[in-house]
């Protein structure tokens, strides 16, 4: 008897294991049929849809774009002063009387950064027949020889295009090399200086700037006739203690004898003219 009360509770569990994989009844076939028609119906439908869309689209486009209501017929182009609005308009592929929606304005715009005096370029449409392009140019502000080749420049020193007679600007003559480390930075803080009336001469006054080996910015002046030399290192404050002994002169109307100035480590020299004898500092 006690072999035959063990075995029981086994006998139990294995009839309780056996109900979890009893398989599920069988779905009818009308209703398998059922089912298996509905999706593919809403599938066709969804296709038909989808293409009914698609065509409307195809000819609500072609209609759109074969309207003369959306033919380009002004083209504003602001920020230029070195090219001309026709010249742009060649170069961006634009014409007057194509449907405003045929143009690729990534297009446009990519073919005016080609040209080497447009920094950036923006283009947008205007419905319904206005194309509106506003570019920043290039300041030219030097001379800079290259090869034996005379080139605009930058504030920076960076070559723009070759000076030709039907573009041709005249500006001061920037020598030396502005690739060296801190040099093309030197150059755009002088004319940044210039520019705000930090200096006591502007780029009216400049004839030539020129960067020497030994790290120092000589300056020629045409009005009045002076040679600046300034040192690179330390250059806003040579900047701001050669003005103030400019300044200095000037009021005690002595800046007519003085044929230069040096400014190099925080000191100032005037050089004024030899008749005089005298040096001042």
């Amino acid at each position: 008897m006690s072999v035959s009360t063990r075995n029981k509770p086994t006998r139990k569990k294995t009839a309780r294991r056996s109900n979890a994989y009893r398989s599920s009844p069988k779905v009818p076939l009308g209703e398998r049929l059922i089912a298996w028609t509905a999706f593919w119906l809403k599938l066709a439908l969804g296709s038909a849809f989808v293409g009914i869309v698609s065509v409307g689209l195809l000819y609500g486009y072609r209609y759109v774009t074969e309207q003369p209501f959306f033919a380009l017929n002004e083209v504003v182009i602001t920020g230029n002063s070195h090219r001309e609005d026709g010249a742009l308009e060649a170069l961006g592929g634009v014409e007057k009387g194509l449907n405003i929606f045929d143009l690729d304005i990534g297009q446009v715009q990519q073919r005016l950064l080609e040209d080497p005096w447009i920094d950036t370029a923006s283009v947008r449409r205007v419905l319904p027949g206005r194309l509106e392009i506003h570019v920043h140019e290039r300041q030219a502000c030097f001379w800079v020889i290259r090869k034996n080749e005379l080139w605009y420049a930058d504030g920076r020193g960076r070559m723009i295009d070759r000076v030709r007679a039907h573009n041709f600007i005249s500006l001061p003559v920037l020598g030396g090399d502005t690739r060296q480390e801190g040099r093309a930075d030197a150059v755009a803080r002088m004319v940044e200086l210039m520019g705000t009336n930090s200096l006591p001469f502007g780029f009216a006054s400049l004839d030539s700037l020129w960067l020497s080996e030994d790290g120092t910015l000589d300056v020629l002046l045409n009005r009045p006739r002076m040679n600046i030399r300034i040192g690179l290192k330390d250059l806003e404050t040579n900047c701001r203690r050669m003005k103030l002994a400019w300044d200095d002169l000037k009021k005690r109307k002595e800046i007519q004898r003085v044929q230069g100035f040096q400014a190099v480590a925080g000191k100032v020299w005037a050089k004024v003219e030899p008749s005089k004898g005298s040096e001042r500092k």
